[in-house]
């Protein structure tokens, strides 16, 4: 409101001075022309005078409506929605606005960093599915059987178990019972080919592979294809085997004959039974760790023929030695025969253990302890590098 009146104040005494000035110079020219201009001429030059006021009067108008309507903003407009606006000085130009928010953006990139990335937890994840009891950690009380830095690496050990008898609630699972006497941890994914297939892609826990894999298919169904790649590569990666298979004349021309070839044997024939006494088999090198540690005397003519009474007479495979490789035949069915007629082929420096008959041909009592030798030598073998 001062700037309003200060400016009319203005106003006028510029109206009274351009009056002044027009009345001074209209008494000037009047004087300074001649007198005998015509009346007409004189009526010109008052009219050309008062336009030149008018539009000077009009002039300092529209200027003092320019300045009031600076004055107050937005007085005549109706209300605008509010405007999202950059932060910096009032007076500050839309480039140096600009300006100053790339200034800011540089600020702070360049800025140093708080956050601190986030580090993913170390576990083993046990899928569920319906139907079946999720994979669980064995923890029987320990049983020692070898004193030593060995025990204790055995007592760590990172086992994975597959054991498809979980599918026939009608006996026991030999594998699991061993583990559990023996006190050892293991990660169980029962019969499902889907969790086992997910804990061989996954590295073993924490992403440091397995020490041990247990794959015991003796369900009738068994596993084929991709698996035995996954055993290979498992091998290739440093983990122990122990593999139970009975249906090599399905598999060995095709996806299980790389392993076959690495192991250094042949499949040789199905192997038929008709009764119970068909079962015994005898052990072919009294003096093999596996048929010694930490058991010994074993003996296997203790049969239960639990697949017979499903009259299944395919009761596993025969395999025999390849004439290069340093596969050794430890159980067959001929007891003279070192080469041929093999049930059980170790291999890889101990790390494969290969069986090709159904454990539950026998009873716990025989193939209990045989378990238990197997597990011990192939972890011995990972540890120590020794079978």
């Amino acid at each position: 409101m001062k700037f309003l009146k200060n400016f009319f104040c203005i106003k006028q005494l510029l109206v009274l001075i351009t009056r002044l000035s027009l009345i001074v110079l209209g008494l000037l020219f009047l004087t300074s022309c001649s007198i005998a201009l015509p009346t007409t001429d004189q009526n010109l030059v008052e009219t050309q005078s008062a336009l030149a006021i008018q539009q000077t009067l009009v002039a300092i108008e529209a200027s003092e409506n320019q300045a009031a309507t600076a004055q107050v903003p937005n007085a005549t407009l109706p209300p605008q929605p509010p405007q999202a606006t950059i932060p910096g000085p009032p007076t500050a130009s839309g480039d140096q606005m600009a300006t100053q928010v790339a200034i800011s953006v540089q600020q702070t990139l360049q800025a140093p960093q708080t956050v601190q990335p986030q580090q993913p937890t170390a576990q083993v994840v046990q899928p569920t599915q319906p139907g079946l009891p999720p994979p669980t950690q064995g923890n029987a009380p320990a049983t020692p059987f070898q004193a030593g830095d060995l025990e204790t690496q055995m007592k760590s050990a990172k086992i994975l178990l597959y054991e498809d008898m979980i599918d026939s609630p009608d006996t026991i699972r030999f594998v699991k019972k061993t583990l559990d006497s023996m006190g050892l941890p293991y990660t169980d994914v029962g019969s499902a080919r889907g969790w086992l297939k997910t804990q061989l892609l996954s590295g073993g826990p924490d992403g440091k592979g397995w020490d041990l894999i247990i794959i015991a298919s003796e369900d009738h169904a068994g596993i084929s294809g991709e698996f035995f790649d996954y055993v290979n590569t498992a091998l290739d990666e440093g983990a122990s085997v122990i593999l139970e298979v009975y249906y090599l004349e399905d598999t060995a021309a095709g996806s299980a004959g790389p392993l076959l070839s690495r192991c250094g044997v042949e499949f040789e024939k199905d192997w038929y039974i008709k009764g119970a006494s068909g079962l015994v088999m005898y052990p072919l090198d009294f003096t093999h760790p596996v048929m010694q540690e930490p058991n010994s005397g074993l003996s296997f003519s203790d049969v239960m023929a639990y697949w017979n009474k499903y009259s299944f007479n395919d009761v596993g495979d025969l395999i025999k030695k390849s004439y290069n490789k340093d596969a050794q035949l430890v159980i067959g069915t001929i007891a003279t025969d070192k080469n041929t007629h093999g049930t059980l082929a170790i291999c890889e420096n101990g790390r494969l253990t290969l069986q090709t008959f159904c454990s539950h041909n026998l009873t716990y009592d025989a193939m209990g302890p045989l378990w238990e030798n197997y597990i011990y030598n192939a972890l011995k073998a990972h540890f120590t590098g020794e079978q």
